[in-house]
């Protein structure tokens, strides 16, 4: 068979950790839309410390992976998801039986996916792209005061406003500290 994506050389290790992501997300009864399945991820990475291997950017709505749309491009050429299209709200991915194989060879880092696919994947596309964006900012500028990463978000994201930058600030350190309890933090 033709696969039309090239991936990496780790492409199977990263589609085996997808296909559990997005078992997971499905299970908790989250839309599997690509927006929550890249930003689930980039919260595994960024926030709980598992080495996914995927480069993050900033993007549209917020950290975005070439990679990851990558490796879903080639799982979907594979047969290994498929998708729903509903109307008002745009697709979802959904595991094939042969996607549902590849999630059980997924042994590491269960409690993690399992921790984003409550945690972050419920969440609506508008507070995820804010929630990821402000993890970002914190991220790369640690000693940033509170009120410079809301002006920065605010900045780079002029539809979120200065006060909702608090908000979503307030509710990333809540969700930080329920990770850190939690621990699902590596």
């Amino acid at each position: 068979m033709y696969d039309y994506v090239k991936p990496s050389n780790d492409a199977v290790d990263k589609r085996i950790l997808l296909a559990r992501l997005i078992q997971q997300i499905g299970k908790s009864g989250s839309w599997s839309g690509e927006t929550h399945i890249q930003k689930s991820m980039y919260f595994m990475q960024a926030l709980l410390n598992v080495d996914t291997s995927y480069r993050f950017v900033l993007y549209l709505h917020g950290p975005f992976s070439f990679d990851v749309h990558e490796v879903l491009t080639w799982m979907l050429s594979r047969g290994e998801i498929g998708v729903q299209r509903y109307e008002l709200y745009g697709p979802r991915l959904m595991l094939t039986k042969q996607g549902e194989t590849l999630a059980h060879e997924q042994e590491e880092f269960i409690d993690q996916i399992e921790w984003v696919s409550t945690e972050v994947a419920p969440k609506n596309v508008k507070d995820l792209e804010r929630l990821a964006t402000v993890c970002l900012l914190k991220s790369d500028a640690p000693a940033w005061s509170d009120e410079a990463v809301a002006r920065e978000l605010n900045r780079l994201k002029p539809h979120i406003s200065v006060d909702d930058a608090y908000k979503g600030i307030e509710e990333y350190e809540n969700l930080r500290k329920r990770a850190e309890i939690s621990g699902a933090v590596l």
